[in-house]
């Protein structure tokens, strides 16, 4: 690869023993709410296989069902109709490896952007993939992706499940996987919930005033 990857972005304790306990587990599902560094965990964690030449490949993807769109809507090839829903991923890696190094993993295909609707077929290979925004991913997408993992390989599944945007929440892939890491072993599975945010302090006292009062708003600009 050249020159060494250099991890820039400091975990913090909670995220540290995270990425201990999801490091050598084939699936591991990463959930919390907003701000506590989900997307950034698997990242780092990612960026570490390479480091360690435990893995020769990231792939990442994510749905992409927030804004009503599909990629044909939106022009350029599967990077560039990608960009706007791995936006946030692509921005962690350039923060953790920087933005010049970054680009030399996509160029050298070390990083791929994979839309899901675009995965049957695939076998993960010798790769870490990170599934982002796992709560928008359906029932089937989710057998369909688990489907792909081949020997040595690893998955991240990272999400909030209230921030699902599907139409029928009953499909959310988070309850399936919370279920699932139950079923298999803690060598097989691991599931980890982040809680300390590493954003803005306001972040935690904003999400707890819609978590408690949200309902009370509604009933007060409707009435």
């Amino acid at each position: 690869m050249g020159q060494r990857l250099e991890n820039r972005v400091q975990l913090n304790e909670e995220q540290k023993e995270a990425k201990t306990k999801i490091f050598n587990v084939p699936i591991s599902v990463i959930v919390g709410k907003a701000g506590t560094g989900k997307t950034l965990l698997a990242c780092h964690t990612a960026v570490t296989n390479l480091q360690d030449k435990k893995h020769g490949k990231i792939i990442i993807s994510r749905p992409n069902v927030e804004a009503g769109d599909t990629l044909g809507f939106l022009k350029g090839g599967v990077k560039e109709k990608m960009s706007p829903y791995t936006y946030p991923l692509e921005k962690n890696f350039e923060d953790i490896v920087g933005v010049s190094a970054y680009e030399k993993l996509v160029a050298d295909k070390k990083i791929e952007i994979i839309p899901v609707g675009h995965l049957r077929g695939v076998t993960f290979v010798d790769s870490t993939v990170i599934i982002d925004e796992s709560q928008n991913v359906t029932r089937e997408q989710l057998e369909l992706i688990i489907g792909r993992l081949g020997k040595g390989s690893q998955i991240f599944f990272t999400g909030d499940i209230k921030q699902c945007d599907l139409n029928n929440n009953s499909k959310n892939s988070m309850t399936i996987l919370k279920e699932l890491s139950e079923y298999l072993s803690d060598s097989e599975m691991c599931y980890i919930e982040l809680t300390t945010n590493h954003r803005h302090p306001i972040i935690d006292k904003v999400l707890t005033f819609f978590e408690e009062n949200y309902d009370k708003v509604l009933k007060k600009v409707a009435g």
